[in-house]
């Protein structure tokens, strides 16, 4: 049930403190807000909306941060594959972990896409009842 047709400051910065600490309490301490009011505002669906905006947000850029490296790891992967040093052991399962968590990014990156255009067609859909 939206309360207000907009975020109040306190709000605002209760989102950033979401999105920066690793716990609610924690984020509701840098907020300057009681655990109950965070919980409160949860049920709020402009602002919980706008939290679960912010944790895509997020979300997107790690995956872009992994892709980019993931360039750096498979040049890693190569010399490892190619070094005369290494057990074949090691490099296998080497190419193992970065094949699957490369995999698992372009995965993720899909499924974000997918329920992105699934959440435009829902809200469109709600604005035309």
């Amino acid at each position: 049930m939206a309360r207000d047709k907009t975020l109040t400051p306190k709000q605002w910065t209760a989102i950033v403190a979401l999105l920066e600490s690793d716990t609610q309490a924690e984020a509701a301490r840098k907020a300057g807000v009681d655990r109950t009011t965070l919980h409160r505002w949860f049920e709020d669906d402009l602002f919980a909306r706008t939290y679960q905006e912010g944790m895509r947000s997020r979300f997107k850029e790690s995956m872009l941060t992994l892709q980019k490296l993931s360039a750096k790891a498979v040049s890693f992967l190569e010399s490892v594959m190619l070094s005369q040093a290494v057990d074949v052991k090691v490099k296998l399962a080497a190419s193992r972990h970065i094949l699957t968590h490369a995999r698992a990014a372009v995965e993720s990156d899909e499924l974000s896409k997918r329920l992105d255009r699934l959440e435009d067609l829902i809200n469109a859909v709600e604005k035309t009842t």
